[in-house]
């Protein structure tokens, strides 16, 4: 899970980052008039969604991380559990073999 998290996280800053350059990449053309402003318009909106995309990647990617660590913790309280058991059991099975002989 944590991998996966930083497989997101790094989706989410080239998406961010293919926002930017395109975004840049209109602004710094040279051209006038109302269809250039109507492009500039665009490249901004479109750079915003973009990085709007992303902040709500690297969230989700967050919230799966702090999942995956929540996980390991539980999985190792119950290996630990299950392990306590186990050691138990294998003292009363000892015990009992000692007591039958």
């Amino acid at each position: 899970m944590q991998a996966q998290a930083a497989a997101w996280r790094a989706v989410a800053n080239r998406v961010a980052d293919d926002g930017a350059r395109a975004h840049a990449a209109v602004t710094g053309a040279h051209f006038e008039g109302p269809a250039a402003a109507r492009a500039r318009a665009e490249a901004r909106t479109a750079a915003a969604r973009a990085t709007g995309i992303a902040a709500e990647l690297r969230a989700l990617a967050g919230a799966l991380s702090r999942d995956a660590e929540e996980l390991d913790v539980a999985q190792r309280r119950q290996r630990a559990l299950e392990e306590a058991a186990a050691a138990e059991a294998a003292a009363r099975t000892a015990a009992e073999a000692a007591r039958d002989q």
